[in-house]
């Protein structure tokens, strides 16, 4: 039978992970979720709500908001988001209780809470600057997996090293892993060929300048930029701020 077959063949080891056959796999198995998850949103009207595991996809994201659709995206878009979907399902559609318009850091940020204290942003700033890697924390962290500025790994988005430096030694992980960048929502326009915000690090984006971004840019020029606005967590926000005036680049590395 076809599964005696599959099951039969030698698996890829550790080592031939990176070999061509194994690129090509991913790359269709890719291809054809993308495809399948925008035929499958054209079945419904109107704006889409997106959650479970296979819309940590930011590919797939992209695709079906390139169709024209409204999409909307939970932080914790994975298994752990259906669970406050259906929370709300029933405390709106079998409880009656009135909605509520929340801000974004607010279904962001519903993590564990640690101390907060007030950061020297001008000497974190400096330090990314001259080339280190910063480890921040603090207040409430993110619920889910993607870092928003609470409990993030911090570098310089100009130094392709820093890519290095973070995937190999610090979360020992393969090359191909992409790292993502954290903008001033007011200059993403600037740095990528995006619309609107992407303020969970949920879409893709085509860098306007992927060269003199090289720790940020994945081997597409392609980027999954989180834009961090001004009623964003203030902190972060400064930090974002500072290395801009210090070195003219609105943006920071930021990997969980």
């Amino acid at each position: 039978s076809l599964w005696d077959e599959l099951s039969s063949r030698e698996r890829f080891t550790e080592s031939d992970r990176d070999c061509k056959e194994a690129r090509d796999i991913a790359a269709s198995i890719q291809f054809l979720f993308e495809q399948c998850a925008v035929e499958w949103a054209g079945n419904f009207l109107g704006n889409v709500c997106l959650g479970g595991g296979s819309f940590l996809n930011c590919n797939a994201n992209s695709a079906i908001a390139d169709t024209g659709r409204k999409v909307h995206l939970f932080p914790a878009c994975s298994d752990d988001g259906c669970g406050v979907g259906a929370a709300l399902y029933v405390a709106h559609h079998l409880m009656n209780e009135p909605r509520a318009k929340y801000k974004d850091h607010e279904i962001a940020l519903l993590g564990k809470e640690y101390p907060r204290e007030q950061p020297d942003v001008q000497f974190v700033a400096r330090q990314l600057r001259d080339g280190k890697i910063v480890a921040w924390v603090n207040g409430r962290s993110e619920f889910g997996p993607r870092a928003l500025g609470s409990r993030s790994i911090l570098a310089d988005p100009r130094n392709f090293h820093n890519r290095e430096k973070i995937n190999f030694l610090i979360k020992k992980r393969e090359w191909w892993r992409p790292l993502a960048p954290s903008v001033l929502e007011e200059n993403a326009s600037e740095l990528f060929f995006l619309e609107g915000k992407s303020q969970f690090m949920l879409r893709t984006a085509f860098s306007r300048h992927d060269h003199d971004f090289p720790a940020i840019s994945h081997v597409d020029g392609t980027a999954r930029p989180q834009t961090v606005s001004k009623d964003w967590n203030p902190d972060y926000r400064a930090l974002l701020e500072e290395f801009e005036c210090l070195t003219y680049t609105p943006m920071l590395l930021n990997t969980s």
